[in-house]
């Protein structure tokens, strides 16, 4: 998946391409969509959040993620966060996509499906991995229900890098049932 050329801090979004990976091995996924290239005031925020505990920047964000991809939101039914492990989210204090798709829901005005997904296996830091041995860190790291059948979902995490959890994510939400699975994200890296 290529990264989104930076216009003035923003990501450009044009017609969707698929990269080699993609081409190669397609994702369950039909879609990224990114609000910013990772990098600058963008990076900043998502720190902040991520790290720093500033929770408020999640409304902020998402609100910019909305507004940035209300079209595609339009196609969608439920928007849910790709989870936190519940170790991690206990470490942590909150899960950081739930924030985000909360404040993504609210101003698309679609329903918040926060169980929709579940990751029932902890898995190692991500940060400094490469693309497959992501993928093989997250095999089997999430579940979903029943509950997925027929929806189209707005997956939504606070950085794309490789794909990896995108991916694995939407695998289980489309061994699921669910009919379409597109992943928002603040930003894209890499």
């Amino acid at each position: 998946m290529p990264p989104p050329s930076d216009v003035g801090g923003r990501a450009r979004r044009s017609a969707p391409e698929a990269c080699a990976t993609c081409t190669a091995d397609p994702p369950a996924f039909s879609e990224v969509i990114s609000a910013f290239a990772y990098g600058g005031a963008a990076a900043e925020a998502v720190q902040r959040l991520k790290y720093r505990g500033r929770r408020e920047v999640a409304s902020s964000l998402g609100g910019l993620v909305a507004t940035s991809c209300a079209s595609r939101l339009q196609k969608i039914d439920v928007v849910a966060p790709i989870p936190l492990h519940p170790s991690r989210r206990s470490e942590r204090g909150y899960d950081q996509a739930l924030l985000l798709a909360r404040a993504i829901a609210r101003e698309a005005r679609k329903p918040l499906r926060p169980e929709l997904l579940r990751r029932v296996r902890q898995t190692p830091g991500q940060v400094g991995s490469s693309r497959v041995d992501r993928l093989a860190n997250l095999e089997g790291a999430f579940e979903a229900g029943p509950e997925a059948s027929g929806l189209r979902v707005a997956l939504v995490d606070d950085v794309v890098t490789t794909g990896a959890t995108a991916a694995s994510a939407a695998k289980a939400l489309a061994r699921a049932g669910a009919s379409r699975v597109v992943i928002l994200s603040v930003a894209r890296a890499g």
